[in-house]
């Protein structure tokens, strides 16, 4: 059976040396922390650009789909998007999806 050892005490070097450890690791975590957030900023806008080219891409290919589209569109500010007016509740409940004239029409 082995003999245990006291255990020493760190010496002021070392113990420095583990602070200045200590903080050498907080700013390395803070400086990873900064780039995942570019990444991830970075993903966002190439996703965002991605999606803008297919849409064009899919209402150019399919121009019914797009029509389809603008009488799915509930939220009022989705409906803005594509110029459309807010939706008219009708007194049997049922929503008006008819696209308002915009004010270009109106001026004719």
């Amino acid at each position: 059976m082995q003999s245990q050892r006291p255990v020493r005490p760190l010496s002021k070097r070392e113990l420095a040396r583990i602070a200045d450890l200590d903080q050498r690791l907080l700013q390395l975590q803070e400086e990873k922390k900064s780039l995942d957030a570019r990444r991830a900023a970075s993903e966002r806008t190439a996703r965002k650009q991605r999606m803008i080219i297919f849409g064009a891409w899919t209402f150019e290919k399919y121009p019914a789909l797009l029509e389809e589209c603008k009488q799915s569109l509930r939220r009022p500010q989705d409906r803005a998007a594509f110029g459309l007016g807010p939706l008219d509740e009708t007194p049997n409940g049922l929503t008006d999806l008819a696209p308002q004239n915009s004010v270009s029409d109106i001026n004719q």
